[in-house]
C-alpha cells in the first residue's frame, strides 16, 4: 500500500531509505513523521513504514504523509523478518532503522549518523537512545550531557581475536541498538537479520563482524526514547536481554546488590534532583525499586532454569518471552 502523496516521488531514486515498523503507533507517529520529515536530508530520503494489524488509527494517520506503507498481517511479525521486509523493499543505498515510539534529538539525526562511515570496511553506525528531562519519565534515567565523544569502530582481521574476547566485552562490543541505526544495504542484502522476536540488532552485529565488516558507534547521533515500565513488562524485557546475551556471547549477569548502600544512593541521587518534588521523589523512589525487584526476579528464573539446561531455559524463554516485549501504551502508562 502507497500513500497517494508518496506516488509524486517515485521517480526520484532516494540515497536512504528509513524503516520503521509500526503496531497501535498513533500516539507517537503525529509527533514522529513530522520530525523524520524535518530531517536535514529529508529531501534524500525515503520513509518506509511496516504496519503490523495495528488496532488503533495508525495507518490512516500514516497515510496523511509522503511515506511508503506496508501492511502485514500481525501474526507475521517479528524484529528480524519485519525489518528484512522493509530492506527488500528499500531503494537507497543506505536504510536507517527506528522505532514509532523515538523521536530525533535534532534535525541532524541521519546526517550524523551518516558521518559513522568513516571507512570503507563500516557496515553500520549505531547511535544512542536518551531520556529527555520530564517529570513524566524517570529521573534517575534522564540524559546527563558530557562533552560529546567520537565515533569508535570495531572489526577483526581475524574473528578468533573477537571469540577469545571474555563474554562482558564480546557483549559491549555487539551493543547494537536498532532505534537509531544506519547500514549499507548491500551489507544487509547479503548479511540480513535473524528471524528472532528479540534481540535482532546484537544478532547482526555479531554475524557482521563475523563477516568481516566493521561497525561504528557514534554518540552524538541521539534519538529520544523512553519506556515507563509495567512491572510486566519490565520482568520480560529484563528475562528477553538475559536470555539473548546468553546465547549469543555466554554472558551471565551477577546477582546484583540493592542493600541498604543502594537504597541511600538512590535516595540521595533523588533527593539532589530540584527538579522534582517530594511526592514525585517518593514515586520515582518506588518505581525503580521496582524495576530492581523486578531484575532480581528475572535473573533468579533465569539462573534456575539454566541450571536445568539449556532446553528448560528455552522452554522457560518461550513460555515468558513468547512475544517481544512492546512499548506499554501510554494508557498503560499513566495507570502504572
Amino acid at each position: 500500500m502507497i500513500s497517494p502523496l508518496f506516488k509524486s516521488n517515485l521517480l526520484t531514486q532516494p540515497s536512504i531509505s528509513v524503516v520503521i515498523p509500526v503496531y497501535n503507533g498513533a500516539h507517537w507517529l503525529p509527533s514522529l513523521i513530522p520530525a523524520l520529515l524535518a530531517q536535514s536530508v529529508a529531501s534524500a530520503c525515503e520513509f518506509i513504514f511496516i504496519d503490523s494489524g495495528s488496532g488503533d488509527n495508525s495507518v490512516e494517520i500514516i497515510q496523511q504523509f509522503p511515506v511508503k506503507l506496508l501492511v502485514i498481517p500481525q501474526h507475521e511479525f517479528d524484529h528480524g523478518g519485519t525489518r528484512n521486509l522493509g530492506v527488500s523493499e528499500a531503494r537507497g543505498k543506505y536504510v536507517v532503522m527506528t522505532v514509532q515510539d523515538a523521536l530525533p534529538a535534532d534535525d541532524m539525526w541521519i546526517e550524523k549518523l551518516m558521518q559513522g562511515f568513516v571507512n570503507e570496511h563500516v557496515a553500520g553506525v549505531c547511535g544512542i537512545q536518551i531520556v529527555p528531562w520530564r517529570e513524566d519519565y524517570n529521573p534517575v534515567s534522564w540524559y546527563r550531557p558530557v562533552s560529546a565523544g567520537e565515533t569508535v569502530v570495531y572489526g577483526f582481521e581475524n574473528i578468533e581475536e573477537f571469540n577469545e574476547l571474555p563474554a562482558p566485552e564480546k557483549s559491549r562490543i555487539c551493543s547494537w541498538d536498532n532505534v537509531t541505526a544506519i547500514y549499507k544495504r548491500s551489507v544487509l542484502l547479503e548479511i540480513p537479520f535473524r528471524k528472532i522476536s528479540f534481540g535482532e540488532d546484537a544478532a547482526w552485529a555479531l554475524d557482521c563482524l563475523r563477516g568481516g565488516y566493521q561497525v561504528a558507534y557514534l554518540p552524538d547521533a541521539k534519538v529520544y526514547h523512553y519506556h515507563h515500565e509495567t512491572p510486566g513488562y519490565a520482568f520480560r524485557r529484563y528475562f528477553s536481554v538475559m536470555y539473548v546475551k546468553y546465547k549469543l556471547f555466554g554472558f551471565r549477569y551477577s546477582i546484583p546488590d540493592f542493600g541498604t548502600s543502594e537504597k541511600l544512593k538512590l535516595v540521595y541521587r533523588l533527593i539532589k534532583n530540584n527538579r522534582i518534588g517530594w511526592f514525585a521523589k517518593w514515586k520515582w523512589y518506588k518505581y525503580n525499586h521496582m524495576l530492581k525487584t523486578q531484575f532480581k526476579a528475572a535473573l533468579t528464573l533465569f539462573n534456575e532454569q539454566l541450571r536445568l539446561g539449556d532446553f528448560a531455559l528455552d522452554m522457560t524463554y518461550e513460555r515468558t518471552c513468547k512475544t517481544a516485549p512492546l512499548a506499554p501504551s501510554p494508557a498503560i502508562n499513566e495507570k502504572a
